[in-house]
Order: structure tokens, then C-alpha cells, then sequence
């Protein structure tokens, strides 16, 4: 079984050394997908950088480039891993087991994740459930699950507008196929989203992709 790991990466070079610290010798390949505002800089020898299109953009569709490159290079059983570039500690997940994706922790569309940042709004407003999703900035699967999701909605990753809300879409692509969410062990830390704090499009990101999945998930529970 090999591993391999994509990361989406917007550009912030302070992130390297931690991000390179966290990864290194946990991967047979580690590939970083590059959509900064300028050439990339000099990244670890080891290290695949693939520059996207510039009609390429938001963290699914960045993401999702990245995973169909691996695909090419994979066997069913590998594992593909997509993590954050804004991340610290130790990578330490065993083996994914068949049928499963894992994922950091449990969190609710209900539910404020960190109460310094942004809270994640609900779906009561909408008149709809919360549901539970594996918190997005570090997750895996076979490649046979990727290559699920890809051929049933035309991406491996959820597109969104930007940033924001793939994760809980990623749920709903789990539920589609009976892939269980399941929660890891692991000693990384995700550093809180820094490297988009000081985006002012966020907000407005935010709650076109909060709308977004709310008709997803009604689509996906048959609500008019």
C-alpha cells in the first residue's frame, strides 16, 4: 500500500517548514498543487509541485486536480491524503480501512467550531437537520473512493466558491456511496485557517457556500 498527499496551497511560505516537518517520510509521494499569486517558491527536493490553471480556483477544485493526478499513478488500496498546508506536529494515522474515510474530528453544521473564528452556521434556518463531517483539513481515502466521487459528480472534492463548506459537502458524497466517516488519532494541529484571514472575500464566500450546501443536502433528503 502506498500513500500519497495532496495539498492545496495558496502561496504562504511561512507555512513551509511546519507543513514539511508534519509530512516528511509519511508519504510515497507528497504533492503540493500550487495556485499562489507568484512562481512558487523552492520547496523540499522530494516534493511534486504542479501549478494549476489559472482557470482553476477555490480549495475543491485545486484539490480535486491533485487527487486526479494520483490517480494515474495509483492502485486500488492506496491512499490518498489531502491536508492543509497550515498545519504543524506529526502525522500518525495507521492504514485506512476498506470502505472508510478518516478525518481529524467529528464537527456539526450546528456546531461553532473555535470560538475566536468564525462560527459555522447551521441548517436550522433553513429548515433542514445538521449533520456531522469530518473536519476538512486533513482527510483520506482509497483511491477507489476518490475515483467514486469523481465519476458520480464530476469532482473527487466538493467545488465550492472559494473556500468554506467542502467539507460538510464532502459528507454528503460519503453518505451517497455508504462510505463511513470516521475519526483519527493524530498529532497534527491545524493553525486555524491563517492563511486566508486576511481575505475580504471571505464573508461573502462563506455564506454563498453556507446556501450551496444547503441544497445539497435538501437535494439529498428529497425536500422540496
Amino acid at each position: 500500500m502506498k500513500r500519497f498527499l495532496v495539498t492545496p496551497w495558496n502561496g504562504a511560505e511561512w507555512c513551509l517548514t511546519g507543513w514539511d516537518r508534519a509530512t516528511e517520510g509519511s508519504f510515497s509521494m507528497r504533492m503540493v498543487v500550487w495556485n499562489g499569486p507568484h512562481e512558487p517558491f523552492e520547496f523540499p527536493e522530494d516534493v511534486h509541485v504542479v501549478r494549476v490553471p489559472e482557470s482553476i480556483t477555490g480549495f475543491g477544485a485545486i484539490t480535486s486536480y491533485g487527487i486526479e493526478e494520483f490517480t494515474h499513478w495509483s492502485n486500488d488500496g492506496d491512499e490518498i491524503w489531502v491536508l492543509n498546508n497550515d498545519i504543524e506536529g506529526s502525522f500518525l494515522p495507521e492504514a485506512i480501512p476498506p470502505g472508510c474515510m478518516y478525518g481529524p474530528q467529528f464537527v456539526s453544521t450546528g456546531q461553532v467550531v473555535n470560538p475566536k473564528t468564525r462560527a459555522r452556521a447551521g441548517m436550522a434556518k433553513e429548515g433542514l437537520p445538521d449533520i456531522c463531517y469530518l473536519d476538512g483539513w486533513a482527510v483520506g481515502a482509497h483511491v477507489e473512493t476518490w475515483a467514486k466521487f469523481q465519476e458520480t459528480f464530476g469532482s473527487a472534492m466538493p467545488i465550492m466558491k472559494g473556500y468554506y463548506w467542502e467539507d460538510p459537502a464532502l459528507a454528503l458524497y460519503c453518505n451517497h456511496h455508504g462510505i463511513l466517516q470516521c475519526s483519527y488519532p493524530t498529532g497534527l494541529k491545524h493553525l486555524g485557517g491563517r492563511t486566508t484571514a486576511l481575505r475580504p472575500e471571505i464573508g461573502e464566500e462563506f455564506e454563498v457556500n453556507r446556501k450551496a450546501f444547503a441544497s445539497m443536502l435538501a437535494e439529498r433528503l428529497g425536500i422540496q
